[in-house]
């Protein structure tokens, strides 16, 4: 009866420190192989070499479910990861060089954990974070970021006032700047893992619907993924969670002593609540203010763990 439960059960661990539940409840966690370390960045984001990253999306508040949904829908017809964004005075735009202070990245208000991984059409994800994006750029000496800038915007705005220099490709499947991004997937697809030539439709300014009938499909009749919602309706059924204040492990340590409350939760069928780390630790990010705090999420792949697994419909 627990979905259904009006009673909410917490572990509420004040300080935990690895490995503190080695033989907890009669196993031994360093002979559990099924939750390996966290690491710092998926291996199969690495190889991707097509992106979508935009910088402003022209659309209110009412939109933002719906304009993202159709650049998600935008990646998964190119193969392409689009660069998750942040909110910034009730609009969305890129979170590249806004100070964390003013922002609010969009997995924070809405349920987008099942773009983070590789979908059934794709080894890759739909969509990822901009820190994961800025390290492939700058991962490799090597690589070389080949930006395909276009402006895609609903009707027909006076280009140096919206789009500036940048040509306007709305309901433009033949416009000179998608083509060559086009082109230029074409010549790479059969190679592209091991390619160092990243291609990136950098889109300056969207506005919904922006790719409707683009590449001759409408958008408003394809149902794959539906409008993002808030809140994974399975997570509200949750009754039983793990949160805990304070890890007291350094940094060479992060990476086991979560681990570790994974393990604990997937053996008690509950939910272990993400912390954040605030000078060189690993706390609750309860009461710490955005400015001072950084998700584990945006230093370690936890996507996977976000969201129903196996074992669990948590």
């Amino acid at each position: 009866t627990q979905q259904n439960s009006m009673m909410i059960n917490v572990l509420a661990i004040k300080h935990y420190r690895s490995t503190g539940i080695v033989n907890f409840r009669g196993k031994n966690l360093h002979e559990i192989k099924e939750i390996p370390p966290l690491s710092t960045l998926p291996s199969i984001v690495k190889k991707q070499r097509v992106w979508i990253d935009v910088d402003n999306y022209e659309e209110g508040i009412s939109k933002w479910r719906h304009s993202v949904v159709e650049l998600l829908w935008l990646a998964k017809d190119c193969n392409a990861t689009l660069v998750e964004p942040c909110i910034v005075n009730w609009r969305i735009k890129s979170c590249n060089g806004i100070k964390t202070s003013e922002r609010v990245r969009l997995g924070e208000m809405f349920d987008i954990d099942r773009f983070m991984l590789p979908s059934t059409h794709s080894s890759f994800p739909l969509m990822a974070r901009e820190e994961q994006f800025a390290q492939i750029l700058q991962g490799h000496p090597e690589t070389v970021a080949s930006r395909h800038d276009v402006c895609i915007h609903r009707g027909n705005p006076p280009s140096n006032i919206i789009c500036g220099k940048t040509p306007n490709c709305w309901q433009n499947p033949n416009c000179k700047r998608l083509r060559s991004f086009w082109d230029a997937l074409a010549e790479t697809s059969s190679i592209q893992q091991n390619s160092l030539i990243i291609n990136v439709l950098a889109i300056k300014q969207y506005r919904s619907p922006g790719v409707v009938n683009f590449r001759g499909k409408n958008l408003h009749e394809i149902k794959e993924i539906p409008p993002l919602s808030t809140l994974p309706s399975i997570v509200k059924k949750q009754r039983v969670w793990i949160d805990v204040d304070n890890y007291e492990e350094g940094i060479s340590k992060w990476r086991h002593s979560v681990v570790e409350l994974l393990w604990l939760a997937k053996d008690c069928n509950a939910t272990l609540v993400e912390p954040c780390i605030v000078n060189w630790r690993i706390k609750s990010c309860n009461g710490i203010k955005t400015s001072e705090r950084v998700r584990l999420g945006e230093m370690f792949d936890i996507d996977r763990f976000m969201l129903p697994s196996t074992h669990s419909s948590f």
